[in-house]
């Protein structure tokens, strides 16, 4: 089964609703990861309401996965929940060591995003492999020797529309049908990163799209 392990709706940037996206998923990936954005580390709480939207997107023929993406000083981090149902309070995280211990709680598992590009954690993993699952290697870049940290290695195309959605996704061999599952072949190991389509090729056919809904959004309405 192939899972996209990094997918945006409107709920942060990206450009369809969680629902539209999913029904223009199926038959592109058996699976995908929802992780918009989180700005504030203290707004966890806003994943009770935006899991509750992924949950009504759920279709028969597609795995859904709650998940986030975060920013920290040193790059962008992604997560993905066991369940739909976490409780997320209103709680202050001081450091990446609290919010390490947060998502182990939960039974989650924190993935470093994109790590190739200027917004990942890029050489820093060397320091902070310990707190990572797997690493997401979309684009793939031979500058940074990530092999011998021996990290599960995964794949998820950053999709902002419907249309680039899979151009790099995660194989798991066996068919799965419930997020544990998926979760314990990613931390064992037992998924294989696929690129499908270049990356460049993403980023232009995602571009004009979202180009259009940003102007749209600050545009004056009268």
């Amino acid at each position: 089964m192939y899972i996209d392990v990094h997918v945006h709706s409107s709920l942060s940037d990206g450009l369809y609703n969680p629902s539209k996206i999913v029904k223009y998923s199926v038959g592109r990936v058996d699976g995908l990861a929802f992780v918009d954005h989180i700005y504030n580390v203290d707004s966890l709480s806003l994943l009770n309401k935006r899991f509750k939207v992924y949950l009504d997107a759920k279709v028969n023929d597609l795995i859904v996965l709650p998940g986030a993406e975060f920013s920290f000083d040193f790059g962008h981090v992604t997560v993905i929940f066991p369940s739909f149902k976490c409780d997320f309070p209103d709680r202050c995280i001081l450091d990446f060591h609290q919010f390490y211990d947060f998502v182990k709680d939960l039974g989650g598992i924190i993935i470093a995003a994109h790590i190739f590009r200027s917004s990942g954690i890029g050489e820093r993993i060397y320091n902070l492999k310990n707190y990572f699952d797997a690493l997401e290697i979309y684009p793939f870049k031979t500058s940074l020797d990530i092999f011998p940290l021996k990290i599960p290695l995964i794949a998820g195309s950053d999709a902002h529309t419907p249309w680039t959605i899979g151009f790099a996704c995660t194989f798991i061999h066996e068919a799965k049908s419930n997020i544990d599952d998926i979760i314990e072949c990613i931390v064992k190991g037992k998924a294989i990163p696929i690129i499908r389509k270049s990356y460049y090729l993403r980023k232009i056919l995602d571009s004009p799209h979202l180009l259009k809904f940003f102007v749209k959004r600050i545009s004056p309405r009268f």
